[in-house]
């Protein structure tokens, strides 16, 4: 059970980034609202809280929640929706690295994760916005940390 997540909020690290996660700010005002991209704050940026609940612990199984929206791949990106059903998502720890990867049920090719990645310098599609890659090991840029808020 040691490294196994439990309800509750947290802050999330990418490792190659080095920053904290977050929703895209830029809203239009309409209804339904669009998803929200999930992406890789600026330094100094005041991250949010992301709610992990636990599905399955013991097979890393879990739904992320961010400002009450549910995060969801959607065309390879990662996104927050609002009235949505949610994605179950594999989060595993990785003890060679202290960190974890964020993964997709492997349907296909068990051996290649698909996970969320930060994009790396070299990117310039869009250069914060969380996307899904296969990777049979995970490099910094698909490894995360879990700070634990709101424990008194």
């Amino acid at each position: 059970m040691a490294n196994k997540l439990v309800y509750g909020q947290y802050r999330i690290t990418n490792v190659g980034k080095e920053e904290y996660l977050g929703v895209s700010r830029i809203r239009p005002d309409i209804y339904p609202p669009p998803p929200a991209p999930v992406v890789v704050l600026r330094r100094g940026v005041l991250p949010p809280e992301f709610t992990i609940v636990p599905v399955d612990v013991g097979a890393n199984a879990y739904i992320i929640l961010v400002e009450q929206r549910v995060i969801r791949d959607q065309d390879g990106r990662v996104f927050a929706f609002e009235n949505e059903p949610a994605e179950v998502w594999l989060i595993r720890y990785n003890d060679a690295q202290n960190a974890y990867t964020i993964e997709r049920r492997a349907e296909v090719f068990p051996e290649l994760y698909t996970g969320w990645t930060a994009p790396s310098p070299d990117e310039t599609a869009d250069p914060d916005q969380i996307f899904l890659s296969r990777f049979p090991e995970p490099s910094p840029f698909q490894l995360f940390r879990f700070e634990r808020v709101g424990l008194e």
